[in-house]
């Protein structure tokens, strides 16, 4: 995130103090894998809009996280996110931005994680397993011919 300050400190914090988090960056941290550290995400002069889809937000749980981030920012979730928890992620960046005026936030209805993903072909599906797949009525390849021109429509509008 352009800007941004990411901290695993919170995030191991938050997968030791909470057991039945399944999110995948837990594994890391339950194994003793992932150490402390901050990670200031500098501005850069030459990105003036960014579009987060179904990103990681709790690397961003420390209160200092947003206040760099003077950039407008379309936050795209998936209403179906099985790979990671609202609260911790979309959430964590919704409540730091909101607030900004700079935040376009919008739910896919029916996507999983990973639908924001090319179509793959059946070929490939089942060695890709989940990030092949998608819930039940989502149309990845509806999807993908359209999102393209309502990013390229709120760039646009905000740049």
């Amino acid at each position: 995130m352009s800007g941004g300050i990411a901290s695993t400190k919170e995030l191991i914090d938050l997968c030791k103090n909470d057991p039945e988090l399944s999110d995948p960056y837990c594994a890391p941290v339950l194994a003793n894998l992932l150490t402390q550290t901050v990670i200031v995400n500098s501005k850069d002069n030459r990105v003036s809009a960014q579009i987060l889809m179904a990103p990681v937000g709790a690397l961003f749980l420390s209160k200092n996280s947003f206040e760099n981030v003077n950039i407008p920012t379309l936050l795209l979730v998936s209403e179906k996110d099985e790979e990671l928890s609202e609260k911790y992620n979309s959430q964590v960046i919704k409540s730091g931005l909101q607030n900004t005026g700079l935040l376009t936030y919008k739910v896919i209805p029916n996507a999983g994680h990973y639908s924001f993903l090319s179509v793959y072909p059946d070929l490939l599906k089942g060695e890709l397993g989940v990030m092949a797949q998608d819930p039940d009525g989502f149309n990845r390849a509806e999807f993908q011919k359209n999102i393209g021109n309502q990013i390229a429509t709120y760039l646009n509008q905000v740049m």
